[in-house]
């Protein structure tokens, strides 16, 4: 059995296939790879309208794309952005991994994790903290780890602007 949030209202997969996924984040329409997507796109969902496009590319790597009249250019300066979870927020970016910072598909877990109260707990590679916001926001104490700094620091960030 699948199970998936039903409650994002900043997220949004609105297609996947061919290798790439298509989201929507806020305002923003993100393309960027899935190598696990290994079905056909829907033919009715429309991609040429991205935001941003995230591309392997050769020479200085991996980078993402603002994609305009059918030309891409660079990325350079990336969208900061809140997005909301039910009653708490995350701060998303695009990476140079690809990554926002977030993982929607987590979602499922933080309801569970929302679930229980009163616990303490310790979140061992706790990246940007989905689940510590989850749980700070059911009452529970939470030791959050990571062995990234940055990555600490948008978790430090997400809980200040989550007011948790």
């Amino acid at each position: 059995m699948i199970r998936y949030s039903l409650d994002w209202k900043d997220y949004e997969l609105l297609d996947s296939g061919d290798g790439r996924k298509l989201e929507r984040w806020g305002d923003l329409l993100i393309s960027r790879p899935d190598p696990l997507a290994i079905w056909s796109q829907n033919s009715s969902v429309d991609w040429t309208n991205v935001s941003y496009a995230f591309e392997k590319t050769t020479g200085d790597g991996d980078t993402w794309f603002v994609i305009k009249n059918n030309k891409k250019s660079l990325v350079y300066d990336f969208p900061q952005r809140k997005i909301k979870y039910k009653n708490f927020y995350l701060h998303f970016t695009l990476t140079k991994f690809k990554h926002t910072l977030i993982f929607p598909e987590q979602a499922i877990n933080w309801e569970y994790l929302m679930e229980y109260r009163g616990l303490n707990v310790l979140n061992l590679f706790a990246y940007t903290g989905g689940s510590t916001l989850a749980l700070l926001y059911s009452n529970n104490k939470v030791t959050h780890v990571d062995a990234s700094g940055s990555m600490i620091g948008f978790a430090k960030k997400n809980v200040e602007i989550s007011n948790l």
